[in-house]
């Protein structure tokens, strides 16, 4: 109910029908600070930087600390990232959950209700055990690949629709 010079009320946020991002930096974040209230600010998710236009890229977190070899999974309930450290050891380290932002991703090909954890890639979510990534499994699920011509397509007639107005 607190107020900030320059950010929206929050009963203007919740009638008005456009999305504002009143929850995030740019509204509760900001009043608080205005009104000197102390906030946590580790970062606890995984915020995955969004895909280019022509290519998704590999997961890395836009405020985490990314490694060259690592992989995001979840497992009974936690989601992690484990990296290998620069004295080959894998290190694990656990979020409370991780953000894909303008990703889309195929049904995995499992019941993920039926496994214990899953992969969580770029191309999707693979059945995984919890034992420790592979020079191969870096490899292969922390890659970053182009977009299929079919979605580039799309998106570029999609643009085009905007742009005419249709």
């Amino acid at each position: 109910m607190l107020k900030a010079p320059n950010v929206i009320d929050c009963r203007a946020a919740f009638r008005t029908p456009r999305t504002v991002q009143f929850d995030e930096w740019r509204g509760i974040h900001l009043i608080l600070r205005y009104h000197n209230v102390v906030q946590y600010h580790a970062e606890f998710i995984v915020d995955i930087k969004v895909p280019t236009r022509w290519k998704y890229t590999r997961f890395e977190g836009t405020e985490i600390p990314n490694y060259p070899d690592q992989v995001f999974y979840w497992c009974k309930g936690k989601v992690f990232q484990a990296y290998r450290h620069r004295d080959g050891s894998t290190i694990d380290h656990e979020y409370a959950y991780i953000h894909f932002q303008q990703r889309s991703f195929p049904a995995p090909g499992f019941d993920p209700y039926a496994t214990a954890g899953f992969l969580i890639t770029p191309d999707g979510f693979f059945p995984y055990a919890k034992e420790y990534p592979t020079e191969q499994d870096y490899r292969k699920y922390n890659r970053a690949r182009f977009r299929p011509g079919r979605e580039l397509m799309r998106m570029a007639c999609q643009r085009l629709r905007r742009r005419l107005g249709l």
